[in-house]
């Protein structure tokens, strides 16, 4: 299940000892969560999908999030490092990271369906969305 965006906020705020790279890396940590999470979801729901169309969509789905487990950890990295290289790169994947829903998304357009993780879609966007905004928060002012 995932956080909702104020309960990420909270659990965020409640970590006082935490400065903003901390709070970026938890944040990242979270949204990371959330697509292991939602790849897990919309495997279960392979299992029991009959349409070979549908099927195709939900297997590039759990791709695209499986990806975007990876590239968390990626930008976890660029946010530890602490270095502006480092944030720039970490805000750069956390922005690819945050079209994986639309991504999925696209695949159920196509066949003019709903997509199924339409919730898991919204909470891990939503998720990402706050991260992309504390780990852009710390980029130098130019």
């Amino acid at each position: 299940m995932h956080a909702s965006p104020s309960l990420l906020a909270t659990r965020m705020l409640a970590i006082t000892n935490a400065d903003k790279h901390g709070l970026a890396v938890i944040a990242v940590k979270i949204a990371g969560a959330a697509a292991k999470s939602t790849a897990k979801h919309i495997d279960a729901l392979k299992a029991s999908e009959k349409d070979k169309k549908r099927l195709g969509c939900l297997s590039a789905c759990v791709e695209v999030y499986s990806n975007a487990v990876d590239q968390t950890s990626v930008a976890a990295n660029g946010i530890a490092s602490g270095k502006t290289g480092g944030l720039q790169d970490a805000v750069t994947t956390l922005s690819a990271v945050l079209e994986a829903p639309n991504t999925c998304e696209e695949g159920f357009d196509d066949l003019d369906e709903m997509s199924p993780p339409k919730v898991e879609h919204s909470n891990f966007g939503k998720e990402t969305a706050i991260t992309l905004c504390v780990t852009s928060a710390l980029l130098p002012s130019l």
